[in-house]
């Protein structure tokens, strides 16, 4: 079953292959199986929810503007949408693109390569010996693929990051999930990158104004990272933190803080560094010096990372390849402003001849045929029944061989050694014991030993199955042998043709001569146009020149910076080298009062932040202060409150009820009597004497009961009873009030536990608040040299743009000349190819006028002869192929 859609340019009818061969959260992966020439890309299908008409026109917009390819046809460096696919009733579907096979880059991340990647494969290693070497090149291609797309100023890539990089062994790489890309039209942004991996996204990413477009610093980190990691084998920010930051354990977490592994604080940042990290010694201080911009002066101040072009130029330093780096060099003066209007006439005419001709092509057909025919060979394997077989078949002969053998080898060995032969005939066999023993032994092993292949042998001679499979064997040579001498028979005419044929080669090495005089000349003309040519480039150097004079100079009297500028790409660069410098100088130098100004009016603007936080700050420590006031009271009241129970469990007016069990008059009258005596409380009692009825006070009095109660010994008891509750109730008051102390203690001690832990906290923030002026600070200061270098490189391109015009006019007018050396080149490669294709067929003519009346040299090759050769051949297959089937 096939997917049916329609291609929206081309209108072509596309068949896909219904089930994908890979799929991802976005979208699937189809072969296509029709039109046939489609069938080198692949088509990408959206899930239903993510087939939106923005993402349709992102990718219409993708395909109006495609980043230009190094040569037509060749591995592509990005896998760009083609066309849309579109459902019949006109529906967004997908679209397609080219399809390239590989291994991801991340592969070549990892510290050791998978064991089951083949050798190609692994002399990438990165201890093998030329993996280095590899490794740039690698690299290199990648830089140039991000330098290529970024001189587009249209797209930014954003989730650029190894599984989206497919590599072959041969170095080619390409980059895919294109159409996940940030797109600018006109320096307007259109379409936002949708995704963005954390461990290979910048440091500006985690800020809390997160960026609302991606500048190509973006792509410049990640593609450090990348570097670094094919490199080492490890993330640039993969090691253990120490305090303050020992709780930063993802990789984003330390991108965020700035913990590049060789940062200049790196023994105070760092507990412990991996030991691949050591490879970054080994680096050229080039290198080392881009690493340390990228993740470093580039952590605050993205401008300052190094670009893709200073990788490229890095790389090829460290590759030593002068064939590399003077193509790097063409492609960056083509991408340059272009006055050529055509290449060279002997760049773009092509040769007369494609390949160099032979003197058997000029032969006619059948000629041609004869000298190149072959006896086709025939091969058949033979099966294991059938070699059994051939064995079983010869086997009777080879046992009559192996017999007479073993007696010329006896007859021999007793002709050898006479002394043997005399006693074996001697004394051997004239013993009767001897004697008997060999009759009995032969009687015995005759029927054992040689009947079975006897009888075996007259069975395989008798066989009938012998019988069919030697005349087989005879047919098969038979026939074998008729081609053979067909064989003999048309090799030996192939020799007398060759004999008659090199009798012709002089006329051909005549014409080889003429051709070449030809060649030479066609060579010379062009070397004339080709000189014309380069006199017309020298002359649009020379009005360049003057164009390009006056309009450097008054751009180089407005910008003295760009003095030793030579054109309008080494003032760019100027430019933006001095932007870096001027911002790193900035990030560094000490602030002054500029800056107390600056903090002044920013706390004004931010409704003074510095007096909020101390305002919150003395509220939060006039909050603890309450707290412990309220705890101390809290205290007070729960003790109190103890001791208040305690008084009134004791208290005789309110006891007397409960625990002396007296009524309400005789218990007032008591407890009157009792208070006139002194004694209010049970509190006050030491101890009570049942058997005498009295009560032993504290004060060292006793009060006799009998004096206050006529049931005196009954009210001692009581009494006994009271005071012993009363002392148990002074053990849980006791308990209690501890429990107390305890519980305020801890409640103190989490007070002030919070107040200490307050007080580094309202220190960060403050150190936060100072940190954030200066950051705003320095940002505000980096805003003004970006508008300042702004400025600056708008006046070079305007500058560029009167250029460009004044160089217009002038090739419009010189346009005609460089038409009529087109036409005069195409002309001189039309005349001498006529020549040349004159020349041929003449030769031909000839050739062939002379070989018809010697058609006789041809007559082994006649249909009927190769007709009965293609019989014999059909034969012996057919023969073969029973043979090669034939079962025992």
């Amino acid at each position: 079953m096939s997917l049916i859609c329609y291609a929206k340019t081309t209108k072509d009818k596309v068949q896909l292959q219904d089930k994908p061969f890979a799929s991802g959260g976005e979208g699937s992966l189809h072969r296509i199986k029709s039109p046939s020439h489609w069938r080198g890309l692949v088509a990408k299908i959206y899930h239903r929810p993510k087939r939106t008409k923005e993402r349709e026109e992102k990718i219409d917009l993708l395909i109006k503007y495609p980043p230009e390819e190094l040569q037509a046809g060749q591995w592509p460096t990005f896998v760009w949408p083609r066309d849309i696919l579109l459902t019949q009733d006109g529906h967004f579907l997908g679209f397609v693109m080219p399809f390239v096979q590989g291994k991801k880059l991340e592969l070549l991340c990892l510290p050791k390569l998978p064991k089951k990647l083949n050798a190609s494969w692994q002399r990438l290693a990165l201890d093998q010996k030329n993996s280095r070497e590899l490794r740039l090149r690698i690299a290199f291609n990648l830089s140039l693929a991000i330098y290529r797309l970024h001189q587009t100023d249209r797209y930014v890539l954003v989730d650029l990051k190894p599984e989206n990089v497919v590599l072959q062994s041969n170095g080619q790489l390409a980059l895919v999930d294109m159409d996940s890309i940030q797109l600018k039209e006109n320096g307007e942004l259109k379409f936002m990158a949708p995704v963005a991996t954390p461990e290979y996204s910048a440091p500006e990413y985690y800020k809390q104004d997160k960026p609302k477009s991606f500048a190509p610093s973006w792509d410049n980190f990640a593609l450090a990272v990348i570097i670094y990691k094919l490199f080492l084998g490890i993330h640039p920010y993969a090691a253990s933190a120490a305090a303050p930051n020992e709780q930063l354990v993802s990789l984003h977490q330390k991108i965020e803080a700035g913990l590049f592994v060789h940062h200049s604080e790196a023994q105070r940042l760092f507990k412990i560094i991996p030991p691949p990290h050591q490879g970054f010694l080994q680096f050229s201080n080039a290198l080392q010096s881009l690493f340390i911009r990228s993740f470093v002066d580039g952590h605050n101040l993205p401008e300052l990372r190094p670009l893709a072009e200073e990788w490229c130029w890095a790389l090829l330093e460290e590759l030593k390849d002068p064939e590399l780096k003077q193509r790097f060099q063409q492609m960056l003066m083509q991408q340059g402003l272009q006055f050529k209007r055509l290449r060279r006439p002997s760049d773009i005419l092509p040769p007369l001849e494609k390949t160099e001709k032979k003197w058997s092509d000029y032969l006619p057909q059948d000629y041609q045929m004869a000298l190149a025919w072959k006896m086709p060979q025939l091969q058949y394997p033979k099966s294991a029944q059938q070699i059994n077989l051939e064995i079983n078949m010869d086997s009777w002969g080879n046992f009559i061989l192996s017999l007479i053998a073993t007696l010329a080898t006896a007859v021999a060995l007793l002709s050898s050694f006479p002394a043997i032969y005399d006693w074996m005939s001697k004394d051997l066999l004239q013993s009767p014991y001897w004697q008997i023993m060999l009759i009995i032994q032969g009687f015995f092993a005759f029927p054992i030993l040689i009947f079975p292949v006897i009888i075996r042998g007259i069975h395989q001679l008798v066989h009938p199955k012998r019988f069919k499979w030697r005349k087989i064997k005879n047919r098969a040579q038979k026939l074998q042998n008729e081609l053979d001498q067909w064989d003999a028979k048309l090799e030996k005419s192939k020799t007398k043709l060759l004999e008659f044929l090199k009798r012709e080669l002089p006329p051909f090495q005549a014409l080889e001569t003429e051709s070449k005089a030809i060649k030479l000349s066609y060579q010379e003309g062009l070397q004339q146009l080709d000189l014309a040519f380069e006199e017309l480039l020298a002359q649009e150097e020379a009005h360049e020149a003057n164009i390009l004079a006056p309009i450097l100079a008054q751009l180089q009297t407005e910008l003295p910076e760009l003095s030793s500028a030579h054109n309008f790409k080494s003032a760019l660069e100027i430019l933006r080298k001095a932007e870096q410098n001027e911002l790193l100088a900035a990030q560094k130098e000490e602030l002054g009062q500029e800056f107390h100004q600056f903090k002044a009016m920013a706390q004004k603007e931010k409704r003074l932040a510095f007096e909020r936080l101390a305002a919150e700050e003395k509220r939060f420590f006039s909050y603890i202060e309450e707290q412990r006031e309220l705890l101390q009271d809290r205290q007070k009241q729960d003790i109190q409150a103890q001791h208040n129970n305690l008084s009134r469990f004791n208290n005789l007016k309110r006891g007397y009820k409960q625990h002396l069990h007296l009524s309400p008059r005789e218990g007032f009258r008591l407890s009157l009597k009792l208070k006139e005596a002194g004694l209010h409380s049970i509190s006050q009692l030491e101890n009570v004497n049942i058997p005498r009825a009295q009560l032993i006070l504290k004060d060292g009095r006793t009060l006799k009961l009998a004096n206050f109660s006529q049931n005196d010994v009954n009210l001692a008891h009581r009494f006994m009873l009271w005071l012993q509750a009363g002392y148990k109730e002074e053990r849980l008051t006791d308990q209690e009030l501890k429990r107390i102390d305890k519980f305020y203690a801890k409640e103190r001690e989490e007070l002030e536990a919070k107040a200490r832990l307050a007080v580094p906290k309202f220190a960060k923030r403050k150190a936060d608040l100072q940190q954030q002026a200066q950051d705003a600070f320095l940002a505000k200061k980096a805003k003004n040299i970006r508008q300042q270098y702004q400025q600056k490189r708008q006046q070079v391109r305007q500058a560029q743009q009167r250029f460009s015009q004044n160089m217009q006019a002038v090739l419009e007018e010189r346009s005609p000349l460089y038409q009529a050396l087109e036409e005069e080149a195409k002309q001189l490669q039309k005349k001498h190819k006529e020549q040349l294709n004159n020349l041929t067929h003449l030769h031909q003519h000839n050739l062939h006028q002379k070989l018809e009346k010697e058609q006789n040299r041809l007559r082994d090759w006649q249909p009927e002869n190769l007709v009965q050769i293609e019989i014999t051949l059909q034969k012996k297959a057919k023969v073969g192929q029973q043979f090669s089937a034939y079962t025992p």
